[in-house]
């Protein structure tokens, strides 16, 4: 039973207590006992072994709450120190919105309606951007516009020529 082994008494101590100091051989050599099963052949695997490797970071959030990115951005528009690096609204209304954050794309929550008796609305989260120093982008609209260059839907009609007088 491994657990036995490491309990066993070892010098001043126990198995498991010289296994980070001591290989198998310097165990048996040095201090006269017998810990196989509870020591490695080397102090490097020993310590390698025990030393737990940390956890791997969690994922970016894929999402934040439409209240958070508002205090976010009171944050940046106070203190000028801001990990907000841009919004993306994703239509002309700016009805749905992603935020680009400390490198990862998160989706807004709860984004509220349009509302002009309201603080919370779409359009005060373009000025909280805007006061905060925070890049945003209407890329459906802009979209839209770059697919429609040259076209005769966004150009002035053209006016006929009037004729010379003199």
């Amino acid at each position: 039973d491994a657990v036995a082994v490491c309990q066993r008494k070892c010098a001043l101590s126990t198995c498991i207590g010289v296994s980070s100091l001591f290989s198998c051989t310097e165990s048996t050599t040095m201090l006269g006992c017998d810990c196989v099963g509870c020591c490695f052949e080397s102090v490097a695997a020993a310590t390698a072994a025990t030393a737990a490797a940390p956890p791997p970071p969690p994922p970016p959030p894929k999402e934040i709450e439409y209240s958070e990115l508002v205090s976010r951005l009171s944050t940046c528009r106070e203190t000028g120190v801001c990990d907000v690096e841009r919004v993306d609204f994703k239509s002309a209304k700016a009805e749905a919105a992603v935020a680009r954050i400390g490198g990862s794309e998160r989706t807004v929550l709860n984004l509220p309606i349009e509302d002009p008796s309201n603080d919370s609305s779409p359009l005060k989260l373009v000025a909280r951007c805007r006061d905060a120093n925070v890049p945003y982008v209407f890329s459906d609209l802009q979209a839209a516009l770059k697919s429609t260059r040259g076209s005769s839907v966004l150009s002035a009609p053209k006016l006929p020529s009037l004729p010379k007088l003199f």
